[in-house]
């Protein structure tokens, strides 16, 4: 694992994931919780859903890269054997694909495009 000094974006929060998944009630962690490979939290999640917890674990951070991984290990879900990849790049605005004339281009108001992959 690499883990730069810099503070990293914001998805690097594995103890506040609240923060950038919207269906996320709350978020636990130990009280000497320490941001590494194999820290887990304790996630409750909103209502309506078909889950009401989930235990995770930090598989991966790469601040250098803007990737995070983590691995469900526990909880009240239909989820089994669920490993979860998130990257962060920047969208360049005015550029896009197609054919031209006009078309194309696209990008949030913050530069930052979030994909999470499972």
């Amino acid at each position: 694992m690499r883990r730069s000094t810099s503070s990293g974006p914001f998805f690097c929060r594995f103890d506040k994931p609240q923060t950038y998944k919207h269906f996320i009630k709350s978020c636990t962690v130990g009280e000497n919780f320490k941001m590494e490979v194999g820290c887990k939290r304790d996630v409750n999640v909103i209502s309506g859903l078909p889950a009401a917890t989930s235990t995770e674990q930090l598989d991966l951070l790469d601040d250098d890269n803007h990737v995070m991984a983590f691995t469900i290990i526990g909880g009240e879900h239909r989820l089994r054997n669920y490993h979860a990849v998130t990257t962060v790049h920047e969208v360049v605005t005015g550029v896009g694909w197609g054919g031209g004339g006009g078309g194309g281009g696209g990008g949030g108001g913050d530069g930052l495009k979030g994909e999470n992959r499972s």
